[in-house]
């Protein structure tokens, strides 16, 4: 079963990969324009920012742990977070040539990324509404977390939409898909001897209308073997 055959509805799994791609590569390249423009200099100023209370530092243990794991090691810090982004940044080109080529091997480091991504994003989130529960009023902390929630959400998608692409591949990269429809992915077509084992699986007055039909029926994008089959069944059943 795949995970989703388009992404957000409008668009192919193949462009989504593409985009998901292009988005995560820009979040990774404006961390590294931060840290070229500013050194480790901008490691004071994002404690400054969340350390806004003593008491917050000393309660979570993670905020405690990773502000001074920062302020003792700044440079080791500083550059585990470039070879991290630069990393990153390489995953998502080759995600991107690998949704262009039909090459799930080169979606999968990008996946890892992102389920990186994911679990780091909840622990923040868990972690800045418990920090922030203290001096932001109900109204704001529940716009905070519907925002925070709508982009963990977000990200999750994004998740199974890289896993489907894989799915994808993985079935018409498949002998048995391969039987069906050839082995160009971009332009399936149902072949001759397929069609001839379809008409002799249907009603005799019926087999004629088959190839009149099957035009109606080839998809401009990837789709599955499954779903075709029964569509040009379900056709010549209606006419």
């Amino acid at each position: 079963m795949l995970f989703m055959q388009s992404y957000f509805f409008c668009a192919s799994v193949r462009l989504g990969v593409i985009i998901i791609s292009i988005f995560a590569m820009a979040k990774s390249i404006v961390v590294m324009y931060i840290i070229l423009t500013h050194g480790i200099d901008f490691l004071p100023m994002m404690i400054d920012k969340f350390d806004t209370e003593s008491a917050y530092r000393e309660s979570y243990f993670m905020v405690k742990d990773t502000i001074d794991w920062m302020e003792q090691d700044p440079k080791v810090a500083t550059v585990l977070l470039q070879v991290y982004s630069i990393s990153h940044i390489v995953s998502c080109l080759a995600a991107a040539y690998g949704a262009y080529k039909l090459k799930k091997l080169f979606v999968l480091p990008l996946a890892c990324f992102e389920f990186t991504y994911l679990l780091q994003i909840v622990a923040m989130v868990i972690l800045f509404l418990r920090i922030s529960r203290h001096f932001l009023n109900l109204s704001s902390l529940i716009l905070v977390t519907l925002i925070a929630t709508a982009y963990a959400i977000l990200v999750f998608y994004d998740l199974f939409a890289l896993l489907a692409f894989v799915q994808i591949v993985t079935l018409v990269s498949s002998k048995r898909y391969q039987q069906f429809y050839g082995t160009n992915p971009f332009k399936p077509c149902l072949l001759r001897t397929q069609q001839a084992k379809l008409k002799c699986s249907l009603p005799q007055h019926n087999s004629e209308k088959l190839t009149e039909y099957a035009k109606y029926f080839q998809p401009a994008e990837l789709m599955n073997d499954i779903m075709l089959r029964n569509a040009l069944r379900k056709a010549i059943l209606i006419a």
